[in-house]
């Protein structure tokens, strides 16, 4: 079982039962610690509860002392981080966000704190470790006021951690230009490609190196005095092999961000800084049409929302993996 999965399995069934009236008392201390900033306290004190996935109090408070520990506070997100959403388009300002500069390895200490509270937000209300978090059973697990508070929460700290993800892997610039940040050699692919083919052509190309050059010309093209459309060297190559673990992170969030967004702009109203996120659904949107028309007949790739089964299931498939990479990443961050 590969690392992240480890980590939020130790904290899922490493405790026993206890009671409702020490519950809501540790939920009480732990908030009182988040008010002054006291992230490990607040870990330290739910901790041996986090086996009550039900309860959805008890998940939300855990969920938002990792996110403590990794730097996320949602007012600060709210105002300096959300109006760079879309500047530049599609998803480079996301990695303009104020924590995504941090990320610097596979196993950053604030990115793996992030990815923790967004399993633990993903789970909550005891929904099955090994089915997808899905909205229906989101819906069926809690009540409407529980739903909204988890989706809200999981939209921000989904895009947060995207940030992260696409600046480290991406290259980023601090301006969020793909490719153009402190890598060496300056790596302008997210992933090392090699050229498999698409189930069905996208836009009139029927390969992923035919559809980077052709349609987005210069997204992933060769840097002058290096050779090669070559991607970062942490997420392995066809000689090597693939990272799965790593590549599955990115699918898990942007395919958990693509269906929650919509549901946290439902509930937001149309005078706010989201208006940026709306903006840039209908992208959103092609791509992931485009990604369906591409991939094998049969693959969930689209439609999964768990790391675990993602790991599973795709690792003896880096071709999907690859063009998901290629339609969703490389074309929605430039």
């Amino acid at each position: 079982m590969h690392r992240f999965g480890l980590l939020f399995l130790f904290f899922i069934f490493s405790c026993g039962p206890t009671s409702e009236l020490e519950m809501e008392d540790d939920v009480y201390k732990a908030l009182n610690h988040l008010s002054n900033k006291e992230c490990q306290e607040s870990i330290d004190t739910l901790s041996k509860h986090s086996n009550e996935r039900a309860n959805v109090l008890v998940m939300e408070t855990l969920a938002s002392s990792y996110a403590c520990r990794a730097n996320y506070n949602t007012p600060d997100f709210i105002t300096t981080d959300v109006p760079l959403i879309g500047d530049p388009l599609v998803l480079g300002g996301f990695t303009r966000f104020t924590n995504a500069g941090s990320m610097d390895s596979p196993t950053n200490d604030g990115y793996t704190d992030m990815y923790t509270a967004i399993q633990t937000l993903l789970f909550t209300g005891g929904i099955p470790l090994n089915k997808d978090p899905t909205l229906e059973r989101r819906n069926s697990a809690m009540n409407d006021s529980q739903v909204d508070k988890i989706n809200s929460f999981l939209g921000h700290t989904l895009m947060e951690e995207m940030g992260r993800y696409l600046y480290y892997y991406g290259n980023s610039s601090d301006t969020g230009v793909k490719g153009s940040g402190i890598q060496v050699p300056p790596n302008p692919c997210i992933v090392n490609y090699t050229d498999i083919s698409f189930r069905n052509p996208i836009e009139g190309h029927n390969s992923i190196k035919k559809y980077l050059k052709g349609v987005k010309p210069g997204s992933c093209d060769d840097i002058s005095g290096f050779s090669g459309m070559f991607g970062h060297p942490r997420l392995g190559d066809d000689a090597s092999g693939f990272y799965t673990e790593r590549l599955c992170q990115g699918v898990i969030l942007f395919n958990n961000f693509y269906i929650v967004m919509p549901q946290v702009l439902s509930k937001t109203s149309t005078a706010t800084t989201f208006d940026t996120v709306s903006d840039i659904m209908d992208a959103l949107d092609q791509a992931k049409e485009n990604l369906e028309e591409a991939l094998p007949l049969g693959s969930t790739l689209n439609d999964i929302l768990n790391l675990e089964n993602c790991y599973k299931e795709y690792k003896s498939d880096s071709d999907s993996l690859q063009i998901y990479f290629t339609l969703i990443y490389e074309t929605l961050f430039l």
